[in-house]
Formats: structure tokens, sequence, C-alpha cells
């Protein structure tokens, strides 16, 4: 594991969270999401209801463009809180905890909750193989 392994793993994680806004621009933040994943990868989170949902990457990018381009919610952004990198030859992890908030219909929005990307390296390029995560009621939780 370098710094350059870690740069570079963090720069992928950061163009994750970096999509999720409403500010201009969310087509090319869309499409350099898009491009970070393998074409294979999946996508898991759970519902408020406790179920599980996996995506491919066209099912889980193209709901997420419609609602911030739509008008049900403004200001929005996502971003990751201090999580960990680890590096084991051409696999990588990210772990931590994120937060979101925006402003929607009924009010002010707030959350997050926690997130572990999975990244492989192919022809010398980090690419992100799974995502999964959970929201937690009253948004990020501390790591441990």
């Amino acid at each position: 594991m370098t710094r350059d392994d870690i740069a570079e793993v963090t720069a992928c994680v950061e163009t994750f969270f970096g999509a999720f806004a409403t500010e201009p621009g969310l087509d090319e933040r869309m499409a350099a999401l898009a491009a970070s994943f393998l074409r294979e990868a999946t996508i898991a989170h759970f519902t408020s209801e406790g179920e599980l949902v996996v995506d491919d990457v066209a099912g889980f990018i193209e709901p997420r463009r419609a609602y911030l381009a739509g008008e049900a919610v403004t200001e929005f952004r996502e971003w990751p809180l201090p999580g960990e990198v680890r590096v084991l030859g051409d696999l990588a992890v990210w772990s931590g905890a994120y937060a979101k908030e925006g402003h929607g219909s009924e009010g002010p929005l707030a959350g997050g909750g926690a997130k572990v990307i999975q990244l492989v390296r192919l022809e010398g390029v980090w690419r992100i193989a799974h995502v999964a995560w959970q929201d937690t009621p009253g948004g990020p939780q501390p790591s441990g």
C-alpha cells in the first residue's frame, strides 16, 4: 500500500459522494460516477423498512439522477465523514460514516449512516466493485 494508492482510492470515494448534490454539473458528476464503477458492480442498501435492495450501476444511478434533477429536493449534498482506507494489493476498501442534508417539500432533510465501498485495481485504475450502506436513525454514528 502506497500513499498514491490511498490518494487514488480516496479520490474515487470522493467522486462517489460528490455525485449526490443538486448543484450545477449533475450530468457531469453522474457520468464520472458511472465511469468509476466496474460494469458488473453491485450496490446494496437497506430501505427504511429493513428490506435489502441490490442494484446494478444503471439501476442505482438513474433514480438518483432523476431525484436530484427534479423539484422534490434542493440544496442537497452528501459527503463522507472521516473513514478508513485499506489497500491489499489490487483490492481496497473504504468504510466509514457519511452525512447528507438538503431541503425537501416538507422542510429540511438531514441524515446519514454507514457505507462500505469495495474497489479493485484493473490496468492501473481503481474502480468500484461494490457499495453497501445503511442509513441510521438520527444520522451518522461514530465508527467503532
